[in-house]
């Protein structure tokens, strides 16, 4: 069984548990995030692994050499640039330590961190070669 099968069939078991939680546990547990999460988890690996396994299917190659060298390079520059983002919020909470809070500041981490990924893997992927 392929890598892609197997998110549709985790994602589809986490469904379903997220179903079966909201069905049958105490009223206490109903409001408690875990069933959320879980739900929300099982639905993206469901969706993902859906369309990864739709493209396969159509003969396309999803991943190749220079795609490889291309991701694992944005992402080591992404990388990279949230090391020096964590430096300047260090400095940030040293010399204004009532800026930010902590969930603000994780916040910020994820958004940056996901951006320039994304940027950085669309300037390579232009510039054409890694």
């Amino acid at each position: 069984m392929e890598k892609k099968e197997w998110w549709v069939l985790l994602g589809a078991a986490l469904v379903a548990a997220g179903i079966c939680l909201v069905g049958f546990a105490p009223k206490t547990f109903i409001n408690d995030s875990g069933v959320t999460i879980g739900g929300t988890v099982g639905t993206v690996l469901l969706v993902a692994g859906a369309m990864l396994l739709l493209r396969a299917r159509h003969g396309k190659v999803l991943v190749d050499e220079r795609v490889k060298k291309i991701t694992n390079k944005a992402y080591a520059y992404a990388w990279n640039a949230s090391f020096l983002l964590v430096a300047v919020l260090i400095w940030v909470d040293i010399f204004w330590p009532e800026a930010f809070t902590v969930q603000g500041v994780l916040s910020i981490l994820l958004f940056f961190m996901a951006f320039t990924g994304i940027a950085f893997k669309w300037w390579f992927d232009r510039k054409g070669d890694a």
